[in-house]
């Protein structure tokens, strides 16, 4: 019997008030026109259930028909820079939308407890799939979460690009499959592995805004991002495992440069799954799904987490929109809970790698009082017990975290103490920091030749500052 419907029969599916989890990750296989077609319905009241997937939340809180969510990271990066879902920021402030952000390893966890138990987490689970056939069976290249949102709902609701007369070896089994309809682009303007990449200018009127651009960057801020990048490529340790999470492409430059400078045997993992890829050029985002395709080996998110918790990940880059002396991180809000001046993307995984890893590297690439703080606004992850370094790459200094707080392992060339302590918003000790070492003409001719545009410099929506610019 063939499972195959119209879109809008699909969406009648599902009725007010139900939980759904939706498939996908970020800004790739997102089931956009299935949302689309759900939220211009007569039927509201939704909870949704997701990874990391802001997207979504997005249109289906512009179309005001959503009551609650889970996701731990409500941002995107793309080529218009970053910015944050402005329909779920409102539709939060107005307090129409509910919405918790447990770390992405919390909901892992919390979908296979339900899962086990033979319970349901959501009453359906929303994808979109390369391939389908009639009987319902899914082919997914990059599955994600999708297998575990499959597994922990009652039912699956499908869009698929491509309809085969059968596939064998399913992602996901017809029988947990209810309905499926043939929507050929059914994730643009996300991409879809294996079919087209990330439509830019549909993500952005999707959100309706543009994200303000930072000025070209004068020559002596062109230094000073290299440096940047240079100094966070030297934490990279050669043999060692290294991840980055969302938003991180900045780190993945750096990895690459690592890479291909002093640490040629490390490997590399990215959240997306894959494992050595390979960076040849600079990319807006780090979550780029062509990436699966041009790597040693690929793994689900699910898995990245169990591996980290098992020991199997040395080094982890982290951002920071505050921390203070003692390591803490704020990734969440500032001001206070009840009513934040700016609500920012959340926790996404940081949290729980965080306290798995051995080294937490951290990226913070304007240092100014407001972003190194006495105390954050709220603590998004802590150093934990087996946290054996943690260092933190500003564009004043390399800090180290020791017993009593933040110190400064070395200050960069042209930066004084008076300084250094003008734009550190906590005190600390200062003792001899030596003098951060020049970038070497390797480091800077390698940087040049993995970016020869200076796509680089697009990056950074708060770039770093040479010695001499005073911003406090």
């Amino acid at each position: 019997m063939s499972k195959v419907v119209s879109l809008e029969s699909l969406a009648q599916e599902i009725p007010s008030g139900a939980t759904i989890a939706i498939g996908g990750f970020q800004l790739s296989r997102v089931p956009i026109a299935l949302i689309h077609a759900i939220a211009a319905g007569k039927n509201t009241d939704f909870k949704a259930v997701s990874a990391p997937n802001p997207l979504a939340l997005e249109i289906l809180s512009a179309a005001g028909c959503l009551r609650s969510a889970e996701c731990a990271f409500i941002g995107f990066q793309y080529e218009d820079g970053f910015a944050i879902a402005p329909a779920v920021c409102h539709a939060i402030a107005t307090g129409e939308l509910d919405l918790q952000q447990p770390d992405v390893y919390d909901t892992i966890q919390s979908l296979r407890a339900t899962r086990d138990k033979g319970r349901q987490y959501a009453d359906f689970a929303l994808l979109h799939a390369q391939l389908a056939d009639r009987t319902g069976n899914l082919l997914i290249d990059d599955p994600y979460v999708d297998v575990l949102l499959a597994e922990a709902s009652g039912g699956v609701l499908a869009t698929a690009e491509t309809l085969v007369e059968r596939i064998d070896k399913p992602t996901i089994p017809g029988s947990r499959v209810q309905q499926i309809a043939l929507e050929k682009n059914g994730a643009v303007p996300t991409a879809c592995l294996g079919h087209y990449g990330r439509d830019a200018l549909g993500v952005r009127q999707h959100f309706g805004e543009r994200v303000a651009r930072q000025p070209d960057p004068t020559p002596g801020q062109t230094c000073a991002i290299d440096n940047f990048l240079i100094n966070l490529a030297r934490q990279v340790n050669d043999n060692e495992v290294i991840v980055t999470g969302l938003a991180s492409a900045i780190p993945m430059l750096a990895i690459e440069l690592a890479r291909r400078t002093h640490a040629p045997k490390l490997t590399y993992i990215n959240c997306i799954g894959a494992v050595n890829p390979r960076v040849e050029k600079v990319f807006p985002t780090s979550v780029e799904a062509g990436l699966r395709n041009h790597c040693d080996d690929t793994i689900e998110l699910p898995d990245l987490f169990d591996l980290a918790r098992d020991g199997g990940v040395d080094t982890m880059f982290f951002g920071a929109a505050q921390i203070d002396r003692q390591g803490n991180i704020n990734l969440s809000r500032i001001g206070p809970e009840s009513n934040p001046k700016v609500r920012l993307a959340g926790p996404a995984g940081s949290s729980s790698m965080r306290s798995y890893i051995r080294r937490a590297l951290i990226a913070v690439p304007r240092q100014l009082r407001r972003n190194l703080v006495e105390c954050v606004d709220i603590k998004t992850s802590c150093p934990a017990s087996c946290n054996k370094e943690t260092i933190l790459v500003t564009d004043a200094a390399i800090w180290q975290l020791k017993d009593n707080g933040f110190e400064p392992a070395s200050m960069h060339q042209g930066i004084s103490k008076e300084e250094l302590s003008s734009r550190t918003g906590f005190d600390f000790q200062c003792g001899s920091p030596s003098v951060t070492p020049p970038a070497t003409q390797l480091e800077l001719s390698t940087l040049r030749a993995i970016d020869p545009a200076g796509s680089r410099y697009k990056l950074f929506s708060e770039a770093p500052q040479p010695a001499d610019a005073k911003d406090n």
